[in-house]
């Protein structure tokens, strides 16, 4: 048994594990930063002005990666590459060989300048080039500031300063660092930044206390945490169709942003509370003719949201059973823990 002193900060809590492995030894090689350009507007770049990049010089293309930043990531979701950055390290790359890239950050020459740090002016401030394979491979991303686990697996995207990642984790390490037992170690040790939101850095995910398993327990883990990310994914497919369709309907030229409610149109009641804000935001209804066929596809995929979302909570609630497991808790300090979080 243990008291009310594992909630905070006791040495108690040390008494429910069967191993004290480093976080950092169960992914890989540690954890690792992201990049810091010095001047976004200059290296970050959407799809369109990647693909007006390298059509109008091929090689290009070697110098642009996906990346990912921290308001992106979500508990088992990564958001689709559509941010790219124009990855040039220090001292490794002859940029007059990319004529199209070089034109693009002529641009902002003079700003690149101003920068701090030791860097000729077309190269990133922190390219964090000693992890670049670590970012090409698999591995768990998650945010450097979060109010909520945002652990979830990546393949081959670079990622910014607003996010951290650990080298060769997966399915597993992301379903441990997500669950009610480690989120609480982690939020326990960590430093609090405004609004309640705590700091990721990589001395408190170093020091987190990791359970010994078997691979077939490592196993069952993983695979229910694969299938929430897979639910996840489709989850986020479904909720951001509507919204590549939605400003269609406002008259040309008229189309500023979707309102906060539009952007989450899942949440609203039903489809007349979705037409209600489309005419408030657009200033324009939804043609009759195609009314019938949106309300349709809204039903439709609200409901299968619905469903995702209740199939992931279902298997967040197994993985939690199997990690209290692993720390042989009884069902008393389940329930102080859960209390507490």
């Amino acid at each position: 048994m243990i008291s009310s002193s594992f909630l905070r900060h006791s040495d108690e809590t040390k008494t429910l594990l069967t191993s004290q492995d480093q976080i950092c030894a169960i992914g890989a090689d540690g954890v690792h930063a992201g990049i810091k350009t010095g001047r976004n507007e200059a290296f970050v770049i959407d799809r369109t002005e990647r693909n007006r990049l390298v059509a109008a010089d091929p090689n290009s293309a070697d110098l642009i990666k996906p990346i990912i930043f921290g308001n992106e990531l979500e508990q088992w979701h990564v958001a689709s590459a559509e941010r790219f950055i124009i990855y040039i390290p220090k001292s490794t790359i002859d940029v007059l060989k990319y004529p199209a890239i070089l034109e693009r950050l002529s641009q902002f020459k003079s700003r690149l300048e101003q920068r701090a740090a030791k860097q000729e002016w077309f190269e990133l401030q922190q390219a964090q080039a000693a992890f670049e394979s670590t970012y090409a491979g698999t591995k768990v991303v998650y945010r450097d500031i979060a109010n909520r686990p945002s652990f979830s697996v990546d393949s081959g995207s670079y990622i910014d300063m607003t996010c951290f990642c650990l080298k060769g984790a997966s399915h597993y390490e992301a379903a441990l660092l997500g669950s009610n037992v480690l989120w609480f170690a982690l939020t326990s040790e960590t430093t609090i930044a405004r609004g309640g939101y705590f700091r990721m850095k990589s001395q408190y995910l170093r020091s987190l206390p990791i359970p010994l398993a078997s691979e077939s327990q490592k196993n069952e883990i993983a695979a229910i945490a694969e299938s929430c990310q897979a639910a996840a994914e489709r989850r986020h497919v479904l909720q951001r169709a509507p919204t590549r369709r939605i400003p269609d309907i406002a008259p040309i030229g008229a189309f500023t942003n979707l309102s906060n409610k539009l952007k989450k149109w899942w949440l609203l009641p039903d489809f007349a509370a979705f037409r209600s804000e489309v005419k408030r935001c657009l200033k324009a209804d939804i043609p009759l003719s195609e009314r019938s066929d949106w309300e349709d596809w809204i039903a439709r995929d609200k409901a299968e949201i619905a469903r995702l979302s209740s199939e992931i909570q279902a298997n967040e609630r197994r993985i939690n059973e199997l990690v209290y497991g692993l720390f042989d808790l009884t069902g008393e300090e389940i329930e102080l823990l859960e209390s507490s979080i």
